[in-house]
């Protein structure tokens, strides 16, 4: 064969490989990009936090006082409680235990549960509270963890009876969000520092907290757990930051793309932020901590809110005039 024959076709073999690698690429990025899957309006949605169950999502608006169930699949409102049996008052704080739901009543200073499959309430409890605000769920040992405005108050998730509470001023101060990543519960100070707890040992000595320069907690708001590091959204220097779970060694602050950054979520590979300021979503790669994406979710005048939450390849979030769902 004649030689410039074969290198013509070597050419355009080797075009042919790269086009289709460089396709390929694109493919990937471009079908890895959230896609909206719906959009439901809501009243006033502006205040609200979710969690998810097995086939559906509940969400607190809270300055209407309901609490709105949704099919995850198809953001089908499937369920509205508001009737005053449920005592909610600006019920904010959401958590579920596997049967039943808790939720977070602020102005009143009580907690109602219910159960998640119809709805029924299952009990008001009104003792010892003061501005409960934050809740999680620790699985591991079966406690519901609730932040209050002095003190962090744990039940039993079995027969709901208050276990005991952890108050100290120089670790709990204003404590508002919180979470468990199964050895500690993490919670945000006055907007401006985090305590770590070890929830087998609760002596005050064991207790972390990170309050130095370098973390620059300012208006922090929400925290999230990637399976080793805590991100914390900062919402007053527009900035997000991470530390190891295990020590609290912080790790790096990112501000790439932010602007009030709220709400925060972890997807399995990428960290997900609400930015309060503007109508997007803000995507960093946990491992790297690079900047992945940032994608307008709604109408510039539509502004994103706190919440935002992952649960089955989707992400669900709140505008100020809507619930969303993304297909990743």
């Amino acid at each position: 064969m004649n030689k410039y024959l074969v290198v013509a076709l070597c050419v355009v073999l080797a075009s042919i490989i790269i086009g289709a690698i460089i396709s390929a690429i694109f493919y990937q990025r471009k079908s890895s990009v959230p896609q909206i899957k719906f959009q439901v309006p809501l009243q006033d949605p502006k205040i609200s936090q979710f969690v998810a169950a097995e086939n559906n999502v509940w969400f607190t608006n809270s300055i209407v006082n309901t609490i709105v169930c949704f099919e995850k699949e198809s953001g089908k409102i499937v369920k509205q409680l508001n009737n005053s049996l449920y005592n909610f008052d600006f019920p904010y704080g959401l958590a579920f235990d596997g049967v039943n739901i808790w939720v977070t009543n602020p102005r009143n200073n009580s907690i109602t549960i219910f159960r998640e499959s119809d709805g029924e309430l299952v009990k008001n409890i009104t003792d010892n509270l003061d501005e409960p605000i934050g809740i999680c769920y620790d699985s591991i040992n079966k406690k519901m963890w609730v932040t209050n405005a002095d003190k962090i108050i744990y039940y039993s998730s079995l027969n709901f009876n208050e276990l005991g509470y952890i108050k100290d001023i120089n670790y709990i101060n204003r404590p508002g969000s919180i979470i468990f990543d199964g050895t500690r519960i993490w919670f945000i100070n006055q907007q401006l520092f985090v305590t770590g707890i070890n929830v087998s040992q609760l002596d005050s000595k064991n207790f972390l907290k990170l309050d130095s320069i370098e973390y620059k907690f300012e208006g922090s708001r929400n925290l999230c757990y990637d399976g080793k590091k805590i991100w914390v959204t900062n919402e007053a220097n527009n900035s997000i930051t991470c530390f190891e779970a295990k020590s609290g060694i912080f790790i790096n602050n990112l501000d790439d793309e932010l602007d009030s950054p709220v709400g925060i979520t972890y997807d399995g590979k990428n960290i997900c932020v609400t930015n309060q300021g503007k109508n997007t979503i803000t995507f960093y790669n946990s491992e790297t901590e690079e900047l992945y994406l940032k994608l307008e979710v709604t109408t510039k005048d539509d502004k994103m809110t706190e919440s935002i939450l992952y649960s089955d390849n989707m992400i669900f979030a709140s505008t100020s005039k809507s619930f969303v769902g993304l297909k990743i």
